[in-house]
């Protein structure tokens, strides 16, 4: 049974457990990206690739650079990207949250997608939503995707939240 809410589906299988699944549309390719504060980490089927803004620019320049690397690059793409949503860690990191947001609100005006919680990924790619660094590293060293990955954290965790939006699309 698939009950349809926008492009999000809740499949109820039957045993009664439910589980969600995106529709989408006529898309080329789906791709994972892990935010960073002046930087995206993309993985595509292919390969991983990260665009990074200069420190040295203004706050609304580094946003501009990787808004304007991505729409470049990805024009005429049907792309469908699943991005982690970004966390919010308390007040001692909350310019770090809402500088990522920033950069979430940039990839998102780029691409169709969604947000993808980290636990939510974690969870249906690792197996445990509170999966560390190590545990998701280990995890996809087991798959012939890790090598795109150079051993990279950051296109690790692109990589897996690319493998997470394959597993819940139909």
């Amino acid at each position: 049974m698939l009950i349809h809410r926008g492009r999000l589906l809740l499949y109820q299988n039957t045993q009664g457990s439910n589980s969600l699944r995106y529709a989408l549309p006529m898309v080329s390719e789906i791709i994972g990206v892990d935010l960073g504060v002046r930087s995206v980490h993309v993985s595509t089927q292919s390969h991983c690739f990260t665009y990074a803004a200069d420190k040295k620019l203004e706050r609304y320049q580094q946003i501009q650079y990787i808004y304007e690397s991505m729409y470049d690059r990805f024009l005429h793409d049907r792309i469908y990207a699943f991005v982690e949503e970004p966390v919010v860690a308390g007040a001692r990191n909350l310019r770090t949250s809402l500088q990522i947001a920033q950069i979430s609100g940039a990839v998102l005006s780029v691409f169709d997608g969604t947000l993808v919680p980290v636990s939510t990924w974690k969870k249906e790619i690792v197996g445990k939503g509170n999966a560390t660094k190590d545990d998701i590293k280990e995890y996809l060293k087991t798959q012939p995707e890790y090598e795109f990955t150079k051993g990279k954290q950051d296109w690790i965790d692109a990589t897996c939240i690319r493998l997470y939006g394959e597993s819940v699309s139909v």
